[in-house]
């Protein structure tokens, strides 16, 4: 779920338990975000990450996350100095060390993340508004260098500006059907088909049969173009455009690299082979749909998995199942698991038995459908094999 995790080796276990005894200690509220990585990821080893602040020269660096309880630099230690000294406001909760030992804190009153210099501790610096955020940050910059917007800038009036500044998507484009991927495999059919039909004279028949094949094939994608544009459309009518156009363009909106899919504050939004828009709020469970498993989900995914990436499936809360995403790499999955549960904190994540069981649990048809679906794919099936022992065997 974290690009910036480099190791879980170091992993030390805290309970839920204990996590409710140190905010009573300290009379604080950790954010759901910091309680689910103590929980998973305490005392995990992280990458370095370094990324900018507009406006401020020097770099800002992640040495680690600081955990709870283990270790000499834990969070209990760490606050109970912090208390003891005095050197600043007990709001400031620690979270994290950067190389030179300065630190990164979460304030317990707005949660917002302030990086806190020992030479300068009179003037923290504001990084972002939640941990959510500075997480989200950490995502993008554990493999590259990346710069923020300086939110302590907010009182200027120009700065306020530049911080709203719209990105360079172009949402009328990102929300019309393109149909790049069968545009593709349709010239290739047709310059197949010719190639057919010039080679026909010189062979017995042989050219005519590839020919007639790749022209089945060329009806096929065709269909399945028309089909993508009104499943297209029925997307494009279940929401507010104006208002996924609004959040396209918004500056915290962002292209997953390598895919046609972007997540907004509110909407994942994807125009891979059909357009998707899915509200986060909405998911229900989501996972990465495995490239071998039960005879329903290759015969409902085909071959997504060979051309175009392994599809990242959501069930919703009225209880559709949609493909959100086609990822091609492990980053694009974490970045999209990531952003999910940064907006949704009940979202199952994975397809594990024991999110399966949950969701049957909340959606009591989800079991029901699952096996008619697979018992009509095998039927099929059969029928294609008798039909073909028919007209080959015994006709």
């Amino acid at each position: 779920m974290y690009k910036f995790i480099k190791s879980e080796e170091q992993y030390k276990k805290i309970t839920t338990n204990y996590i409710d005894e140190i905010e009573n200690k300290f009379n604080i509220k950790f954010p759901n975000i910091l309680k689910e990585y103590y929980l998973n990821y305490n005392c995990a080893e992280e990458k370095e990450c370094t990324f900018k602040v507009r406006g401020i020269d020097e770099d800002f660096v992640l040495d680690f996350i600081i955990p709870l309880k283990y270790g000499n630099c834990n969070l209990e230690k760490e606050y109970e100095w912090v208390l003891k000294n005095d050197y600043i406001s007990n709001k400031y909760i620690p979270l994290a060390y950067d190389i030179d030992s300065n630190m990164y804190y979460w304030d317990s009153k707005n949660g917002k993340v302030y990086y806190i210099s020992n030479e300068n501790v009179e003037n923290p610096i504001l990084i972002c508004n939640s941990v959510d955020e500075f997480f989200d940050i950490l995502n993008r910059c554990c493999e590259e260098t990346i710069t923020i917007s300086n939110l302590n800038e907010s009182k200027n009036p120009t700065a306020s500006l530049e911080t709203n500044v719209h990105n360079n998507y172009d949402a009328n484009k990102i929300l019309k059907y393109n149909g790049k991927f069968i545009f593709k495999c349709n010239l290739i059919l047709i310059v197949c088909i010719i190639l057919s039909l010039f080679f026909m004279s010189t062979t017995d028949g042989l050219s005519a049969i590839i020919a007639v094949v790749f022209t089945v094939w060329l009806l096929v994608f065709t269909v399945i173009d028309i089909i993508n544009r009104i499943i297209s459309s029925i997307a494009l009518k279940r929401y507010n455009l104006d208002e996924v156009k609004k959040e396209i363009l918004d500056k915290k909106s962002r292209k997953i690299e390598g895919l046609d899919t972007y997540l907004t504050d509110n909407y994942i939004v994807s125009n891979s082979k059909t357009i998707k828009i899915t509200k986060y709020s909405d998911i229900v469970w989501t996972y990465l749909a495995r490239p071998m498993g039960t005879i329903y989900q290759q015969g409902t995914i085909g071959t997504a998995y060979r051309l175009s990436g392994n599809p990242v499936i959501a069930h919703l809360k009225n209880g559709k199942r949609v493909t959100i995403a086609l990822v091609k790499n492990s980053n694009q999955l974490n970045e999209i698991f990531t952003k999910i549960t940064n907006k949704n904190k009940e979202v199952l994540v994975g397809e594990t038995a024991e999110n399966i069981k949950r969701y049957e649990n909340i959606n009591k048809n989800f079991k029901i459908k699952n096996k008619t679906a697979t018992i009509m794919l095998i039927v099929l099936f059969l029928l294609i094999i008798v039909g073909f022992i028919y007209v080959n065997f015994i006709k």
